[in-house]
């Protein structure tokens, strides 16, 4: 946090992420192929590896600035960065079939590319008195979204490839994306709106 004062907020930081990886048994021991194998054959005409040790890191600088929108809630923006890079010899993921039976980072990949650029407004104190506080939120730009455990809707980007880190997994926005939130759970005894409605969607 740089600054926070007179409902104006600056934050500033940096999330980052490092593991290292062995697996045995690769595909339950068929293993896989390297990410430029080629093709041909019902099995490529390369080596396939049964144990892939690797390691990922990723770093994620970002700013967040807050700021009021008159007497009407708060407006902010985010913006953030993802460099990633994969070393060792490549991912564990495979499947039996031919063309799939591969490591994506293999070749070592690293990429670094805009994560987060997003504004947003939310109501803040503004509804606190019919909705909440906070009720409702609307974004727009490149930004994450997850409903529920992420089962549909999770993730906006695939990791892995040519933007490494499979598994650590640090990029996750959808571009060009609007979102509208409605927080109903606020509502306190003066809201306007009975119990029985005031329910999270």
């Amino acid at each position: 946090m740089l600054y926070d004062q007179d409902d104006y907020r600056l934050v500033v930081g940096v999330e980052a992420g490092l593991g290292g990886f062995l697996v045995g048994n690769v595909d339950t021991n068929p293993g896989n192929v390297n990410t430029d194998a080629p093709l041909e054959g019902p099995f490529p005409p390369s080596e396939r590896r049964t144990t892939r040790d690797w390691f990922e890191g990723f770093a994620k600088p970002f700013a967040e600035l807050e700021t009021p929108f008159f007497d009407f809630g708060h407006t902010y923006a985010l913006v953030s960065v993802v460099g990633a890079l994969t070393r060792g010899n490549g991912d564990a993921l495979s499947s039996l079939a031919p063309q799939a039976a591969r490591s994506t980072t293999s070749d070592a990949p690293q990429h670094a590319a805009l994560e987060d650029a997003v504004i947003g407004w939310h109501s803040g104190n503004f509804l606190a008195d019919t909705l909440g506080e906070d009720a409702v939120e609307i974004s727009g730009g490149r930004q994450s979204l997850v409903l529920g455990d992420a089962f549909l809707i999770g993730t906006g980007v695939a990791n892995g490839f040519g933007r490494a880190a499979l598994y650590l997994q640090p990029r996750a926005s959808f571009d060009r994306a609007a979102i509208l939130k409605l927080d109903l759970a606020r509502c306190g005894p003066s809201c306007s709106i009975s119990k029985t409605e005031c329910t999270r969607t």
